[in-house]
């Protein structure tokens, strides 16, 4: 599996923290020292694994590492999810804040605790780890708490291809620095955000007569976090000198002295402030001698900061946005990969629409056009992508998986797990077939998988059994223990002659259980009352069920159901009352108007309050009724993006 799965399930985790720190989770507030580290660790994590992706391809150590922090992220994920099921446990039995909690509960809490305690400690050594791969970036001081603070981490590692229009801007930063005898230059590069500030430096300190001109060179990644003691130490790595200890005054001789008496360029990147004196502490202790002409690059959005830092009005360095041309040229780089920057008239005019709201920002070029060289080349899809440009952008930016407010839950899935499918994440198959193993993670069975040698598996998160109509399920099959299974897709199997109390033991003890298909299994006539122990349940499949008659009223407790699908199941005449417990549904496709008679069905009007409701499709026959009040109400539906009606011919039923 590649890096991308765990890129995304790692911001995934970052964003379910601070959103459950923020609602002030029961269960966050117990652990939120621990969950707060766990945040920032992995928010500092997350700058390394580009990089190291890149990496991973020649270096067995790389990819060594990257495959131990796949293990880590997920066991995060597992945490983090038991604790959620646990809290929304403890709400239905009316004691959120477990007052009293059962010798249960305390080793639950113990066993969590210490976990996460533990996840931690593996979590810091494998940044330390990736840290020596990647090469030198700043990280945060792991005493500061202002976990508030947006962070962005650069590298001096840059592309010769993904550089566009910055000659001139090179060229006379060269000649500032290169061409003028001063003890200490001063150069800044000021900016707005994504306008190749970064780049120009980049490109600068790789530059063949700058690596000429000093004898050595350091670059820092300062961004909004401006503690110098771990800027010290950056430093002092970069020099290949001791950076042990914590005294700022002994780590700044050691600065000195490794600096003293040789020419050196240091690149301070995208500082955003030095109020608290970080800087002229450090500057203080850098040596200056005339003879050496150092120099000291600086890049900021903000032009007071850099003039405080001492760089003059006539060395500052202002880069300007890309002309149209300039735009068409990088974007068709990234974005036309695979036909060398060529494309139809069609394409290109959408595509110059595209550019065109990227407003010149080289940084904005680059990131769009790479994620629509993943994209089909469809006129379609294209101008899909350039009307919703702005919200798609502003969502991406932030790194957040969502919609823009009007796409429905399977929208925004689609969209990222074909990104995901379009970078090769999911598992591969040999000659054919799949063979399951005890570290198998995905598994898409066929007829010759054996379930057998998944025994004492743990790790299991997707069973897809995509080829074959039988399950050979039995209580002694080694797949009853598995406990790990975030997705079950059982769509399409014949459940003759297996115990279906078995298998229906087996799928309710998946507490982590979020997807389940059950779509067109033959003999499928009832749900269990016991579906609704599946706490983490977040998309339910029944469609194409000819054989289903009655859903239990408990399905409506399951909390996080999100995506329910009981369409085209000729049999289910109504579902059952307490759907407006489904505070998170979004999708609802089959909901069955009842006729007047029955008593025990839920009504159109329970729909009505499903606020986060998006889609909504009704199945209607010639018995059923709705009245003018139901009709009105939909319209309080304010996020309603679809609905449509399907009517069935009871007669043919």
């Amino acid at each position: 599996m590649g890096d991308p799965i765990t890129s995304a399930v790692t911001q995934l985790i970052v964003n379910d923290l601070a959103k459950q720190l923020n609602m002030h989770a029961q269960y966050a507030i117990q652990y939120e020292s621990q969950f707060e580290e766990m945040k920032k660790e992995l928010n500092l994590m997350r700058s390394y694994l580009t990089e190291a992706n890149r990496l991973k391809g020649n270096n067995k150590s790389v990819k060594s590492t990257l495959s131990e922090l796949q293990e880590l992220i997920y066991e995060a994920d597992n945490v983090i999810t038991d604790c959620q099921i646990r809290e929304d446990y403890l709400k239905t039995k009316g004691d959120p804040f477990c007052l009293f909690p059962s010798p249960k509960e305390i080793s639950f809490r113990y066993n969590t605790g210490k976990k996460l305690t533990e996840l931690n400690k593996e979590i810091v050594k494998m940044h330390q780890k990736l840290r020596t791969f990647v090469g030198p970036i700043t990280e945060q001081s792991r005493n500061d708490r202002r976990s508030s603070r947006r962070t962005r981490w650069t590298s001096h590692i840059f592309y010769q291809s993904e550089i566009m229009g910055l000659s001139e801007d090179t060229r006379k930063i060269k000649e500032w620095i290169l061409y003028h005898s001063e003890s200490l230059h001063r150069v800044g590069i000021v900016g707005m955000g994504g306008l190749g500030k970064t780049t120009i430096a980049q490109k600068i300190y790789h530059d063949r007569q700058v690596n000429k001109r000093f004898q050595k060179k350091v670059w820092v990644s300062v961004s909004q976090t401006y503690d110098e003691l771990p800027i010290m130490k950056d430093i002092l790595r970069q020099l290949n000198s001791d950076d042990s200890g914590t005294d700022k005054g002994d780590l700044l001789k050691r600065i000195l002295e490794a600096l003293s008496h040789k020419s050196y360029l240091i690149v301070m990147d995208d500082v955003w402030s030095i109020d608290d004196g970080w800087w002229d502490r450090i500057s203080r202790g850098l040596p200056k001698y005339i003879e050496h002409n150092s120099c000291i690059i600086i890049t900021s959005r903000n032009e007071d900061v850099v003039k405080r830092m001492g760089a003059t009005e006539e060395r500052i360095h202002r880069p300007r946005l890309l002309d149209d041309e300039e735009s068409w040229s990088l974007f068709s780089k990234f974005a036309f990969l695979s036909t060398t920057g060529k494309c139809n008239a069609q394409l290109e005019e959408v595509g110059r629409e595209i550019v065109g709201k990227c407003r010149g920002l080289p940084l904005a070029i680059k990131t769009t056009g790479g994620m629509l060289s993943s994209k089909p080349h469809a006129l379609g899809e294209w101008r899909r992508i350039c009307d919703n440009f702005r919200e798609k952008l502003v969502s991406d930016r932030e790194g957040l998986v969502r919609g823009n407010g009007t796409e429905t839950a399977t929208d925004v899935a689609f969209s990222y797990l074909s990104e995901l499918l379009e970078e090769e994440t999911f598992c591969s198959f040999n000659r054919g077939r799949h063979i399951a193993t005890v570290n198998s993670r995905h598994l898409g069975v066929t007829r010759e998988t054996t379930f057998q040698s998944l025994a004492g598996n743990s790790k299991l998160r997707a069973l897809l059994l995509t080829t074959t109509n039988f399950i050979g399920f039995n209580r002694k099959i080694a797949l009853v223990e598995i406990k790990t299974l975030r997705v079950l897709d059982l769509s399409c199997v014949k459940l003759d002659n297996i115990c279906l109390v078995d298998l229906w033991n087996w799928i309710t003890s998946l507490k982590r259980l979020a997807y389940l298909n059950l779509r067109d299994v033959a003999k499928l006539d009832e749900i269990p009352y016991s579906v609704r122990k599946l706490w983490g349940l977040q998309v339910l499949v029944l469609r194409e069920c000819k054989e289903l008659k009655k859903l239990p009223t408990s399905i409506t407790t399951l909390p996080r159901l999100a995506i329910l699908d009981v369409g085209s199941c000729p049999d289910l005449s109504c579902l059952p009352q307490g759907l407006s417990r489904f505070s998170n549904l979004e999708e609802l496709y089959g909901f069955k108007i009842p006729i007047p008679t029955t008593t025990e069905a839920c009504r159109l009007s329970e729909v009505v309050t499903l606020t986060q409701l998006r889609v909504l499709q009704l199945d209607i026959t010639e018995e059923s009724m709705i009245d003018d009040k139901e009709l009105a109400a939909l319209e309080q539906l304010r996020l309603l993006k679809l609905m449509s009606n399907k009517f069935i011919n009871s007669r043919n039923i």
